[in-house]
C-alpha cells in the first residue's frame, strides 16, 4: 500500500471459479461499488471474456 491509495483495505480477497460469466457478473458488480479488480482467464477462454466486457 502507498500513502496516496484510498479506500483499499490491507487484506484483499482471492475468490476463484471456472465460470467466467459468473467471474464477469462479480467484475461489475464489483466495479459498480468503486473496488478494484484483477481478471484473470485462460488464454483459451479469453476471447469469450473479451467479448463480454465489449
Amino acid at each position: 500500500m502507498k500513502p496516496y491509495d484510498e479506500q483499499l483495505e490491507c487484506d484483499g480477497r482471492v475468490m476463484e471459479i471456472l465460470s467466467e460469466h459468473q467471474c464477469q457478473g462479480w467484475l461489475e458488480g464489483y466495479l459498480l461499488t468503486g473496488r478494484h479488480v484483477l481478471f484473470n482467464c485462460y488464454e483459451a477462454f479469453i476471447h469469450i471474456v473479451d467479448s463480454m466486457f465489449n
